[in-house]
């Protein structure tokens, strides 16, 4: 679900890394946006129907009720040849809560670890990441959960953003809809951050606002305590 995107990217990252392939055709789709799968996700609590996007989802601010609902069909080519290229993957990982069907591990220990070695397998470390686009759904545990990683993982970066309240939570699709956020803020140098409609994080971006140069980390949770991460860079000139 959430986390399918993240981990089809790190999937694919493994085939070229290990000479599997040279290149892999990633297609992200999820169209499920009917009511007979949105109604379940409203009774538990985590999905607004009836509200506009900016009054219910809110990530990382006051008054932020849960997500509103997304499509999307993505594509994109992972490839080992790096001309041409957009952004650079540099790595990825993913751990298991087993937790909760729906609710994250209150110690956070498997999520603070998915960040750690995303960042390990990367080469990276904490210094270099400017930037988390997260899996942000606007829900109060999942926006705790990222901020406390923020906080104490990441105290020196610029800040986090995420783009569901402008389309929404696109399911298994979202994580890769959600990465062309990160290619765009590197193709212009903005980062396409929604404006911040209440109090928030003190490192929440606040609407379109000039990139910080260094990394990006994209972090998505899926049901079941499913936690992925993926580091992004700038595509090599």
């Amino acid at each position: 679900m959430c986390a399918s995107a993240n981990a089809a990217m790190i999937t694919a990252k493994s085939w070229l890394d290990s000479g599997i392939a040279t290149d892999v055709i990633l297609l992200a789709t999820d169209l499920s946006g009917m009511p007979q799968n949105l109604r379940p996700f409203r009774d538990l609590g985590v999905a607004i129907l009836d509200t506009p996007p900016f009054d219910a989802c809110r990530p990382f601010q006051e008054g932020s009720r849960g997500f509103v609902g997304g499509e999307a069909a993505v594509a994109m080519v992972l490839s080992t040849n790096q001309r041409g290229s957009y952004a650079s993957i540099l790595g990825g990982a993913m751990t298991m809560d087993a937790y909760n069907l729906v609710g994250v591990a209150p110690d956070l220990q498997e999520l603070f670890r998915c960040f750690r070695e995303a960042l390990a397998n990367s080469d990276a470390g904490p210094e270099d990441v400017a930037y988390i686009n997260a899996h942000g759904p606007g829900t109060a545990q999942c926006d705790a959960a990222e901020a406390k990683i923020l906080d104490e993982l990441f105290p020196d970066a610029a800040g986090i953003f995420s783009v569901k309240p402008l389309i929404g939570h696109c399911q298994s699709a979202a994580a890769a809809v959600e990465t062309l956020a990160t290619v765009y803020a590197f193709q212009t140098g903005f980062v396409p951050a929604p404006r911040q409609v209440a109090p928030g994080h003190p490192k929440l971006v606040d609407g379109r606002t000039p990139r910080v140069p260094g990394l990006m980390l994209k972090s998505a949770l899926g049901m079941g305590g499913y936690n992925t991460v993926v580091v992004i860079a700038e595509p090599d000139k």
